[in-house]
């Protein structure tokens, strides 16, 4: 994962995670090398902070030992940013966020976790060096990233994200998903680059992995058990029902067809049953 050897991620564990976002493997192997990268985070000094722009609080967070993370702390949200999400949620949301990432094998969203930072409790996630946001990209630098792109649109709609402007993803030699605070809660969904949906064909390491899902029982029990943990019995199981209706679509038909994306960017699909 980039970025992830300032964390001291031994050189042949990322040379593994470069062949991961290539080729299908068991879910239980991906879900060891984010945990891997996960302790690593959770364990990591922080030397010093300091504050960057945001609507909400947002620190960045460089370690005693090299790297550096992105907190947002639960006492430093806006308790009338977003009328739609309740003050104390935004941070619980970027950790379910990378959770969906997680288990369906995504790997768009990077390493997030729920952390306390000099006494506050807030979402600590895995800060990406050297990248570009979406507002400096053109359209040739997007079009270079049209599998990332088809990947993101379909992870932004299975957690409903309700704020995927073009300031909220980075690409470095890939697509990072970051600010997914906004997710789950039934509101207007968005997909800026719909565009890469539409009449694509689905890119077949997405397919494997999620069909790779479907067939994983524990880890769908596992992933529900931990979701329930941090956002709303309702919001978990519209959730799994997006998974199912998207991930029976793609595994079909290799695509999504128009009419279907119409209706996602229609916001029609929040529960799909």
């Amino acid at each position: 994962m980039e970025g992830m050897e300032h964390f001291g991620i031994p050189k042949q564990e990322r040379e593994a995670d470069r062949l991961l976002d290539k080729q299908c493997a068991a879910p239980e192997e991906w879900i060891r090398r984010q945990e891997i990268k996960e302790a690593i985070l959770e364990t990591a000094e922080p030397a010093e902070t300091s504050r960057l722009k945001g609507s909400n609080e947002v620190v960045y967070v460089k370690f005693k030992d090299g790297g550096a993370g992105v907190f947002k702390p639960e006492e430093g949200e806006d308790p009338h940013l977003r009328a739609f999400v309740e003050p104390a949620e935004f941070y619980k949301r970027e950790r379910a966020g990378f959770l969906v990432d997680k288990f369906l094998g995504i790997g768009l969203i990077p390493t997030t976790i729920l952390h306390t930072v000099e006494g506050r409790v807030g979402s600590m996630q895995e800060f990406i060096p050297n990248a570009k946001s979406g507002l400096e990209m053109s359209d040739e630098d997007r079009n270079g990233f049209a599998t990332e792109f088809y990947k993101l649109g379909v992870l932004d709609f299975i957690i409903w994200n309700a704020d995927r402007a073009r300031y909220n993803y980075l690409a470095t030699d890939k697509v990072h998903a970051i600010d997914n605070g906004l997710s789950f809660k039934k509101n207007i969904m968005t997909i800026p680059e719909s565009g890469f949906l539409m009449n694509h064909k689905a890119p077949s390491d997405l397919v494997e992995h999620i069909n790779a899902f479907f067939e994983w029982s524990e880890g769908r029990e596992t992933l529900r058990a931990q979701l329930a943990e941090i956002i709303s019995e309702e919001e978990v199981s519209a959730c799994m029902h997006r998974i199912e209706f998207i991930g029976k679509l793609l595994i079909q038909h290799g695509e999504i067809d128009e009419k279907t994306v119409q209706a996602m960017l229609d916001n029609t699909l929040y529960d799909p049953q």
